[in-house]
């Protein structure tokens, strides 16, 4: 793709986001090494950063991981947990 691809098009580009992306833990590499994770690759893409000025090449790979299977499931169990369990606690407070 052209240096000058918006890092968020590039991902289209590539077919785009699957349903289980993990954008959180999406990461640029180059070989061995990663060149940019966490909140800098999430400011790259929100402030619209071109594949340049990431001074990515020829090579480098965009990944993003797929959630673990039945952690939405899990995330929301704790959230619908929660209330009952907050009831319960006032409950037994005197």
């Amino acid at each position: 793709v052209a240096t000058d691809l918006v890092l968020a098009d590039a991902l289209m580009v590539a077919g785009g986001p699957t349903q289980g992306a993990q954008f959180t833990a999406m990461r640029i590499e180059r070989g061995d090494q990663r060149l940019v994770d966490g909140k800098e690759l999430q400011q790259a893409l929100t402030g619209g950063l071109t594949l340049d000025d990431l001074n990515l090449r020829a090579g480098d790979r965009i990944y993003v991981p797929r959630r673990e299977p039945g952690s939405t499931l899990r995330i929301v169990g704790l959230i619908l947990a929660l209330p009952a369990a907050i009831y319960g606690i006032t409950r037994l407070s005197p």
